[in-house]
């Protein structure tokens, strides 16, 4: 616990640093201020996310970091480049260009890591056994899918992916979804009521990866 406390308290100076150079706030006030937001909102995610770890709340809390770690990683990436360029071209500096730079490139980060997180990759591996088997066995195994978190047609896209691999065995080896199961049945208590995720949650026998 005190290695997120820690860790919550540097992530919000690394990103007060950040939005003060983005925003250059032109009073001292104005500084403060700024400052002072990012801490709070820092502080609340990491109050809530602690209310229950590794829970439902403390993902709100990740996400709130990861997203000021993309910040981070969008900074460093603009200095290096300021830095390569400016003096081997020659030139002086454009703030405003450096400021667009860094907004492009944390789109970008945040971008590819939404992609990366819907687009399922296929690793294959053979593995040898001196157990006797009739013939060559195909599993497919499966990983945290977190299911609650995805689009219907993210689903059906994972499906369309396993069953393209023609498995004689699908193995789901854990993290079928990130809430716990007390809350899944809550919200399935109340599924008459549910809309999009929750319905999904709840339903089931409409589920091909279920069925598999």
């Amino acid at each position: 616990m005190w290695f997120f406390i820690v860790f919550t308290q540097l992530l919000a100076v690394m990103t007060s640093v950040l939005l003060c150079w983005f925003v250059k706030p032109k009073t001292t006030a104005a500084k403060a201020a700024l400052i002072a937001v990012v801490f709070i909102i820092n502080n609340v995610a990491l109050i809530y996310g602690l209310t229950e770890f590794w829970g439902e709340r403390f993902h709100v809390y990740l996400v709130v970091s990861i997203l000021q770690g993309f910040m981070f990683y969008a900074g460093l990436i603009t200095a290096v480049v300021a830095l390569l360029v400016y003096p081997l071209f020659r030139r002086k500096s454009h703030p405003i260009l450096l400021r667009a730079l860094f907004v492009m490139i944390y789109i970008a980060i945040v971008s590819l890591a939404i992609f990366n997180a819907y687009s399922p990759e296929v690793h294959r591996l053979t593995v040898t056994t001196a157990k006797p088997l009739d013939k060559p066995m195909k599993i497919a195994l499966v990983s945290d899918t977190h299911l609650e978190m995805v689009w219907q047609s993210a689903d059906k896209k994972m499906v369309s992916l396993i069953d393209a691999q023609h498995p004689d065995v699908v193995v789901i080896a854990g993290d079928i979804m990130t809430i716990p199961l007390h809350t899944i049945i809550r919200i399935c208590m109340s599924s008459y009521q549910a809309k999009g995720t929750a319905w999904r949650l709840c339903d089931f026998r409409q589920s091909r990866l279920f069925r598999l």
